[in-house]
């Protein structure tokens, strides 16, 4: 399998900024997949960030599947705050395990999902975020 190669462009490097950009060569992306044509990232890799000002989310992509950049997102697609839209369930139970009582508790959050289509200029395929 070909080395991959992370690619930022200015824009990107400038929003993530010194901190970001040490977290970012942290991040193996030896596993990872293109969130547009979803195969396995292999070659250069370009990173995306997502952001609304509050937010930033960071996805990769193939070079031939689109280019590194920052792309601004509407107030629509803002996180749910704890407080707006955050909610949780609890569920605590008693399992068998291996002839031992284990308790358990679990917990599940409850968020927005997005489905982001990008046809920005000169983009003449159907992409979409998911």
């Amino acid at each position: 399998m070909a080395d991959l190669q992370l690619h930022m462009s200015p824009e990107v490097r400038a929003l993530l900024g010194p901190e970001g950009l040490t977290r970012a060569a942290e991040v193996s992306l030896t596993s990872g997949q293109c969130v547009l044509c979803s195969q396995p990232l292999t070659g250069t890799v370009n990173m995306v960030v997502r952001t609304g000002g509050t937010y930033t989310h960071v996805v990769y992509v193939h070079a031939r599947c689109g280019p590194s950049q920052v792309i601004q997102m509407g107030p629509d697609f803002a996180p749910a705050e704890p407080a707006d839209g955050y909610t949780m369930t609890m569920t605590a139970a008693v399992l068998d395990h291996g002839g031992a009582d284990l308790p358990v508790l679990v917990s599940e959050t409850v968020g927005k999902v997005y489905v982001v289509t990008d046809n920005g200029p000169g983009d003449q395929s159907n992409r979409g975020w998911r």
